[in-house]
Order: structure tokens, then sequence, then C-alpha cells
């Protein structure tokens, strides 16, 4: 056979393979001792923990390491392990039990601008901080545990983020956002079993993004004891935004701080709701924060007791589902320092503070004993309430009240401020804005909408009456035409404002929500239709032409006989 130059290169690339393949992948290096651990912790590569290994001091992981567990205990002791470059740590056993545990104020610290990824095992702080995140750190959750045994169990001045996985603290915070930290909550739980916050953001700057997963802060002191597990805490200049997810709670779901100095102020602390689930045994959001702001758009906030009440600051709910406490009548109590209403949907209630409110609810559900309610619980001043506004209008969609009391809305300091809404009882005719009107719709639901102008165009040949000249949007309209000797109606046309045209039916239309003209067009009769006024004289003249014709006929008949 013949040995060609194609044949030994083909020959070279078999060979080769193997060996690419070989090497294609970082290799897994086991580690058996702490002086492997210590070796191997500043280098980078894939690491394998084949024995349970103790640290006798601090240790750094450096750049590139990605540690699996293996089903193996890394126990630190008294001791820390700092991260200073990209590691990853995992639990690649069948059984889960791979754990890293130590009993430091703090067990992980990622230093500034370095990143931990956590991808499955346990990370365990019997003491207090399982994982402390420096300025401009970066740690990602995808799955495992992470936990301390009191207080708090992460503490972030950088970002986090949460795919996946638990954060939990089994008395105290779970998550505790330092100044200009951001957490995302992805998916995944986070999990406070004490009197105290699944997630606060303490220090300015602080933000939680909340797209999916869930917040769980659910345990009951009982009666006398404290007032349970609070979701999501925000004190000053930070915010909350939330898409999607669940927020579940003992006490509040979601609540600003109505301090205005020391270190729980809450001045600024903002709320922006487009989704998701915040669900409270008694309140949903609680927001008492000095020149806060609330805004929901979507989703659904309900508590035992109330769905929202606001105390400070700026609310405004375009959409979503609101619900409050729907077995008991609605009352409100002086608090100096907590929430004072029970049984609404919302509650607009002044703090102490006597600090401004504004509310503007243009859509969304609002159910509850009392779906919406203003009251004066700290008997402020006429001087600060005036420095409340409230107003209720239709947005994209009227905004729905739904009461299983016997009320709809309540205020007990302000007059004219419904533009709009749906309601399941007519409301105090105080309460309804100049202008305006209230009616039943065909659901049983009353209404509120502006007065509009009818209006008849002058027409020719004939006089057009109305049966109202202001009309709320479903009221029937009655069109009255009247046209003169030798005319008759043959067209009636009803416009709005933007240019539509209204059906009319016998005359009668249901006005809409807008301005209305009338037009009736007047016209001579069509016999051939058979309508309308029946005209002698024509008929008369008809019938001279037909007798000039019979008589010339005749005259025509004899002259032929004649003839012939």
């Amino acid at each position: 056979m013949k040995i060609t130059r194609a044949f030994i290169a083909s020959l070279v690339v078999a060979l080769a393979i193997p060996f690419a393949n070989t090497y294609a992948a970082d290799p897994i290096i086991p580690i058996n001792t702490l002086d492997q651990l210590t070796t191997f912790a500043i280098a980078a590569g894939n690491f394998r923990l084949d024995s349970d290994i103790t640290l006798t001091g601090n240790i750094a992981f450096k750049e590139g390491f990605s540690f699996d567990l293996n089903g193996h205990t890394l126990n630190a002791g008294a001791n820390v392990i700092s991260i200073s470059g990209t590691v990853k740590i995992k639990d690649s056993s069948s059984s889960k039990t791979g754990k890293i545990t130590g009993k430091n104020k703090q067990l992980f610290q990622v230093n500034a601008n370095r990143e931990l990824t956590i991808e499955s095992g346990t990370i365990e702080s019997i003491n207090l901080y399982a994982i402390y995140a420096l300025t401009n750190a970066k740690v990602i959750i995808n799955g495992g545990l992470v936990t301390s045994g009191s207080s708090v169990t992460v503490v972030n001045q950088g970002e986090l983020i949460i795919n996946g996985g638990k954060v939990y603290s089994p008395s105290g915070i779970a998550i505790y956002g330092q100044t200009n930290s951001k957490q995302t909550i992805n998916g995944g739980t986070v999990q406070t079993n004490g009197d105290d916050y699944g997630v606060l953001l303490a220090k300015p700057g602080a933000t939680l993004n909340m797209n999916g997963g869930e917040i769980l802060a659910t345990y009951n002191p009982g009666p006398d004891s404290g007032s349970g597990g609070v979701g999501v805490g925000a004190f000053k200049d930070t915010s909350v935004v939330m898409t999607g997810g669940k927020i579940r709670s003992h006490a509040q779901g979601l609540c600003g701080n109505g301090s205005v100095s020391g270190s729980s102020e809450g001045t600024n602390a903002k709320f922006t709701i487009s989704g998701g689930e915040i669900n409270s045994d008694t309140i949903g959001i609680y927001a008492p924060q000095p020149n806060g702001e609330t805004t929901i758009s979507g989703g659904t906030v309900s508590g035992g007791s109330v769905g929202i009440e606001v105390r400070a600051g700026k609310l405004t709910i375009s959409g979503g589902n609101i619900i409050g406490g729907q077995s008991e009548h609605f009352v409100s109590v002086p608090n100096y320092s907590g929430t004072t209403a029970h049984n609404a949907a919302v509650a607009v209630s002044q703090h102490n503070t006597k600090l401004p409110i504004e509310v503007v609810i243009t859509g969304g559900t609002f159910t509850a004993d009392l779906p919406f309610a203003e009251t004066n619980p700290m008997r402020n001043s006429a001087d600060d309430i005036s420095k409340i506004s409230i107003k209720i209008e239709n947005g994209d969609k009227a905004p729905v009240f739904i009461s299983t009391g016997d009320t709809s809305i309540f205020s007990e300091d302000f007059e004219k401020f419904v533009y709009g809404g749906r309601y399941t009882h007519n409301i105090n005719d105080g309460y309804v804005a100049d202008n305006y009107g209230e009616i039943i719709e065909s659901d049983s639901m009353d209404a509120v909408y502006p007065y509009r102008k009818a209006e008849a165009a002058e027409s020719e040949h004939g006089t057009v009456e109305i049966s109202r000249e202001q009309t709320l949007r479903g009221i029937e309209v009655t069109i009255n035409p009247q046209p003169a000797p030798g005319y008759v109606v043959t067209n009636i046309d009803v416009v709005d404002s933007e240019g539509n045209h209204i059906p009319v039916v016998n005359n009668k239309y249901l006005a809409p929500n807008s301005d209305t003209t009338v037009t009736v067009t007047f016209g001579t009769p069509n016999p051939a239709t058979g309508d309308d006024v029946f005209d002698y004289g024509a008929f008369a003249s008809l019938c001279g032409i037909g007798l000039v014709f019979a008589i010339s006929g005749i005259r025509l008949a004899r002259t032929l006989r004649r003839v012939l």
C-alpha cells in the first residue's frame, strides 16, 4: 500500500482527537487535607472536597476557584472565608449534604468588586452573617440554602441576585440591604421565621427589584407579644419595584417608616407595584413615610385587616386588586407608631407627623367591608387635614369599589372628590364632584360620570326637541321632531364629540360619555314608498290629465267609424 501525505495527515488528526478531548475541560482536582485546600484556594480550577475539613485560620478563595462540596463539610470554625476573585460553590452529591459552616460573626466576606456564585449546597453561619458582601461585590444565588443561627443572614453593600435556592433566618432579618445596595429576586425563597423582616432596605440608596420567587415572614407571636413578621421594610431614600413573585407576611407585607429622623428615618421611600402578590394577615402595604410614593398599576395587595393604609406621601393606583377585611365593620383608632384602620381596602389616615397626603385613584378593584375610607384618627387640626387631597376618577377603566358591608366609600373630612368609579352602593351626594352625577348601570352598579351636553342642530322645514339637554353616560334621550306642513322626517343622526354615530331606535338613544348633537333632516314625501302625507293636489292633477286622454280617445274612435 502506498502511503500518501494525505493519509499521514489524516492519521495525525485521528491520533490527536483523544488528547484534545482529555484537555477540553479543566480537570477536577480532589482535596482531602487542609494543606491541599490552603494550597489550591489561591489557584484557578475545578476542585472537589473528598473529605471533611476544619479550618485553623482565615482563608481566601481567589480568582477562578470553583469548589464542589461533594456531600462533605468544610468547617470554618471561628474563621472567615474571604472571596477575593470570581468564585463558584456547588454540591454535586445526590444526598445534597455538602455544607460550609462556621461560627464567626461572618462566615463569608465577599470583598469589593469580587463575585460569589452559589449553585447548590448549604452555607450556614451558626452565629451572625452567613454572607457579608462589601461595596460593589456581587453575590448570585442559584440554588442551595444560605442561613444563619440568628440575626441577619446576608448583609449586602453591593449586588445580590437570587434566582433560586433559599435565604433563611430563623429569628432575624434574612437580607439586610445597606447603602446603595441592589437586591434582585427572580426566583427562590427569602424567609424569616422571627419577629423581623424578610428584606430590610436599611440605608439610603438600597433597592429591591422583585420579579419572581417569594418572601415569607409569617411568624405570629400572638396578640400580646409583638407585631410579627414583616415581608419588606424600607427606610430613607430606598425603593421597591415589584413586577412578580409573592410576599407573604403576618404583620405588614411591605412597609415604610413614619420617622422623620434617626437611624430608621423613612423619608422618600418609594414603592412601585405592577404585578405579583402581597398578602398579609394584617395589612398589605403600610405607607407612613414622609414624602413617600406608592404607585400601583397591577398585581394583588391583600390584608386580613387593610389592603393599603397611607399616612403620609403620595398614593397613586391605576390598576390591580386591593383587598381588605370583610368579616367585620370598618373602625379607625389612634396610633402614634403604626396602623390605625381595620377592614378597609384603602385607608387614608394622616399621621401625627401631620404631613401632606395625595391620593389619586384612576383604576383597580377595591374589595372590603369599606373599600375606601378617609379618617382623622389623630384628631389633627383643620389646617393639617387641609394638606390632604383625594381624587377618584376614571382612567382606562373605571375603578370598582365592592363593599361587603353597607357603604362603598366614606370620608370624615372631604367632599367633592369623586369624579368617576363604579360602586356596589349609592354614594353620598356630597362626595360627587360638581358637574358630575351618579347613575345605576345595567349590572346594578352605581357609576359616576361627568354631565355632558345634548343639543339639537337647527333644521329646515321643521323643529326638534330633545328630552334632556344635560346627560350622563347610559341615560336615555328621547327625540321629538316636528315637521312643517307638507314635510316629513327623512333622517335622524346623533353624533358624539369624537364623530361617532350613536344608534337611534324609535327616536331614542343612550347617551355616551361625551357631548352629543342631534340632527334631523326633513323632506317632501315619497309616494313610491307609501309614506307620510297624501298629496291631494298632485292626485287631482293626475286625474285631470287622465280625463283629457280619455275624451280624446273617444273622439278619435268616432272619427274612425265615420271614415270607415
